[in-house]
């Protein structure tokens, strides 16, 4: 079984993250997609809670799988107590799939600070990695203290940003909403989420 896992604060989902996860189904076509919510130490400016993640995650597996059922959520990075580690994720669901070949899916800015990932040379040895990146950026990156077998580097210039889409709800800018899934903008407007 392949196994694709992409985590991230999600906060919020936006089409950013419905593109990359539309590739990953059709480049890598495997039989499984992970999406995960996570508490991550590198990014601890979290807005909203846990538990408006883990839904706003959902309604967006749930848009996916309208062509596909092959997205699921796992909240077990959030029931997990501190911060969450991608090494030890992938350790939890190499238990729960031991046979399988695990994708971890992350984007270029992560590729970036790799290095400084707990267990960066564990998720190596455990996982293949792939990077969605600018058009022709990764090209600089031969020179990475990487073995290059370990990455596969896919193509995507959108250039969405959670940060700027909060940014933009709490300015009350009207076209930010237009960045992000339709049940989703209706959820944060539900909810009033990010000052809105």
């Amino acid at each position: 079984m392949d196994i694709a896992f992409f985590g991230g604060t999600f906060d919020p989902p936006h089409y950013g993250h419905f593109a990359v996860c539309t590739l990953i189904r059709e480049i890598l076509s495997p039989d499984k997609i992970i999406l995960s919510p996570s508490k991550n130490p590198l990014k601890p400016n979290q807005e909203s809670s846990d538990n408006h993640s883990l839904k706003m995650l959902r309604i967006l597996s749930d848009d996916l799988n309208q062509t596909g059922k092959s997205f699921e959520v796992s909240d077990w990075e959030l029931c997990q107590n501190g911060p969450s580690f991608t090494v030890d994720t992938i350790r939890h669901f190499q238990k729960i799939y031991p046979n399988s070949r695990i994708f971890l899916c992350i984007g270029q800015d992560n590729y970036a600070i790799f290095p400084k990932w707990k267990g960066y040379q564990t998720i190596l040895n455990l996982c293949h990695i792939v990077v969605f990146a600018r058009p022709g950026s990764h090209t600089s990156s031969v020179d990475a203290p990487f073995n290059p077998n370990k990455f596969t580097w896919i193509d995507l210039d959108l250039p969405l940003s959670s940060t700027e889409c909060r940014n933009a709800i709490a300015s009350k800018e009207p076209s930010c909403l237009n960045q992000l899934p339709t049940k989703i903008a209706g959820y944060i407007r539900q909810h009033r989420l990010y000052g809105f």
